[in-house]
């Protein structure tokens, strides 16, 4: 059975998905920058305490990036292989992602 996962994000003006910069290290993880992810989180209302519970990151780039790709942005290779790895286990539900006015 897939966990499914909805958390209401909000993406500061201004923020590019690409200001992840998400990269695939030798060792199989991924790096990215943490500053974007707290200012998401921060625009979203939302505790850093949850970040290290598992599928917390992964739910919030892939939701992202999945409302990035649904106003013609460009493919990431990284988050499509963080796609192919969690898609097994979770639906990740691309409408709760939204820009802020601010």
């Amino acid at each position: 059975m897939k966990k499914h996962v909805g958390l209401a994000l909000v993406v500061p003006t201004g923020m590019a998905f690409e200001d992840l910069q998400l990269t695939r290290n030798a060792d199989g993880t991924v790096s990215l920058d943490w500053d974007v992810i707290h200012d998401v989180l921060r625009a979203s209302g939302l505790g850093a305490h949850n970040l290290k519970t598992r599928g917390y990151v992964e739910t919030i780039v892939i939701g992202w990036y999945l409302a990035h790709l649904d106003v013609g942005g460009r493919r990431d290779q990284v988050a499509d292989q963080l796609i192919a790895e969690i898609a097994p286990h979770t639906v990740v539900h691309r409408e709760a992602v939204k820009r802020t006015l601010h």
